[in-house]
């Protein structure tokens, strides 16, 4: 008896110690024979060079022994990672539908590692590739977030270059923090307006109906025979690009008699972001990145808390786990907590049934010991603690 028990003991150490040596990760990689790419272009760049993009990467993939068809999409916006942003011209995604795993010799994962350096030579464009193919999550993404909108933006821009650096199980490493684009910045003069009786709105009014329109309930109509059609008088593209263009716009005063934009507002070119994102009402950044081959989740994340960058954090920023990541927290939280109301469960009903404490503990006590066997076979395989073996291992427990 007393040998059992030492056993046991050595048992349940044991199993504790090979708990410590596998990788935590959500999903295996999973191969749906369908990759999604998203590609990224420069603030100011149009529908056309966008277009123009996208028509030499899905020419590039059309090429490849393993792809069936190529499907792509210019100017819009996805649901998730880099493209949280509303829709933008110079936005695209292309969808890579690959031959069945059977009729090819290379997996979804190595088809997107290989062409990856391809899409590394088209200058001037950021891409991502999907997680699982159907969407714009990709594989690995942590947010920085904070009141203070100039530290998150340094300390994610620090982050991104010590992961890009220092990381070796991730690729493809960006931030989402919005490129500075060219604007047009016009600025009232308030005293001056205040004198001629010209308010902010009016200034604004001016701008807006010059250069995107009227809104659509002040348009005038053309009334055909089943219709009627909007008339919407705007500036050409060509003339907004010059500030005379807009020093000659007319506003109108308090007297009734209109001057020109410049004696109520400064007119200068300047640059601003395209986007402001936020977490929880605070400034967010994401770093996000693409695993390399069959790497878990886990050990990526616990290679990039371990940077510098990650520990040293400006006063008042924080960084959380996103996506997967945070996904996967909360699945083993939430199964830890099933299998212990579980266990307690069953020691009540042995306890009635058998009306006695010790006898339904010693029970239950053999309950560890059957994942040292799960333990074991995870280890050889070289496989990680992921969300199919949580289940197996609640199954397991009964």
């Amino acid at each position: 008896r007393f040998i059992t028990i030492v056993m046991g003991l050595a048992v349940f150490a044991g199993t504790i110690f090979l708990s410590t040596l596998l990788p935590s990760g959500f999903l295996p990689t999973n191969d749906i024979s369908r990759s999604m790419l998203s590609i990224e272009l420069p603030p100011g760049a149009t529908i056309e060079e966008t277009q123009q993009v996208a028509d030499r990467i899905t020419h590039a993939m059309r090429e490849q022994p393993e792809v069936a068809s190529v499907y792509a999409t210019a100017g819009g916006g996805g649901q998730g990672g880099l493209a949280m942003t509303a829709g933008e011209v110079r936005k695209a995604t292309i969808v890579i539908n690959l031959k069945p795993r059977d009729e090819r010799t290379e997996s979804q994962k190595a088809f997107e590692s290989r062409m990856s350096p391809t899409l590394k030579a088209i200058p001037d464009i950021r891409y991502t590739w999907s997680q699982d193919g159907q969407n714009t999550q990709r594989g690995f993404t942590v947010i920085l977030s904070g009141s203070d909108g100039a530290a998150v933006e340094k300390a994610a821009l620090e982050l991104e270059k010590q992961v890009r650096d220092g990381v070796p199980v991730l690729s493809n490493v960006v931030s989402s923090a919005s490129l500075d684009r060219p604007e047009i910045r016009i600025v009232p003069k308030l005293d001056e307006a205040a004198e001629l009786g010209v308010s902010v709105d009016t200034i604004a009014d001016t701008v807006r109906i010059a250069t995107i329109g009227d809104i659509a309930a002040n348009l005038a109509k053309f009334s055909a025979k089943d219709r009627q059609i909007d008339i919407r008088v705007q500036l050409d593209e060509r003339a907004r690009t010059h500030l005379s263009t807009f020093d000659a716009l007319k506003v109108p005063t308090a007297s009734g008699v209109a001057v020109p934009l410049t004696t109520v507002a400064e007119v200068h070119f300047g640059k601003g972001p395209t986007a402001l994102d936020r977490y929880d009402r605070a400034r967010r950044i994401a770093v996000e990145a693409d695993l390399v081959g069959s790497t878990p989740l886990g050990v990526a994340l616990e290679q990039v808390k371990a940077l510098p960058a990650a520990r040293n954090l400006p006063a008042g920023v924080t960084l959380k786990e996103s996506g997967d990541a945070e996904i996967m927290g909360e699945v083993f939280s939430g199964f830890a907590m099933a299998i212990g109301a579980g266990v307690m469960l069953v020691l009540a009903v042995l306890i009635l049934l058998f009306h006695d404490v010790l006898q339904p503990i010693t029970i239950l006590v053999s309950l560890p010991l059957s994942i040292g066997g799960a333990f074991i076979a995870l280890l050889l395989t070289g496989n990680s603690v992921s969300l199919p073996v949580v289940i197996g291992f609640l199954m397991l427990m009964g």
